[in-house]
């Protein structure tokens, strides 16, 4: 009878490797709710904004000023 060597498998994924492109399931799942956690942040960033925004009569924070400053910075990401 001829010995084969067990095949090493790897008891953990190291963290950059959830940052690859893949095509494991339990990969994309993962990733999938990290990024549907950091656009509930988001979310809930801009949500406290407009909340902010909405305690004053006038506009204070959000002007047309400030959109044409912050829009196209935010543009690339």
């Amino acid at each position: 009878m001829t010995y084969q060597p067990t095949a090493s498998v790897p008891l953990h994924r190291p963290w950059h490797n959830y940052l690859k492109f893949s095509t494991d399931h339990k990969v994309i799942g993962i990733q999938y709710l990290l990024m549907s956690f950091c656009f509930f942040l988001v979310a809930g960033l801009l949500a406290m904004i407009i909340r902010a925004e909405l305690l004053t009569p006038n506009w204070t924070w959000w002007t047309v000023a400030s959109t044409t400053v912050y829009l196209p910075s935010m543009a690339p990401l």
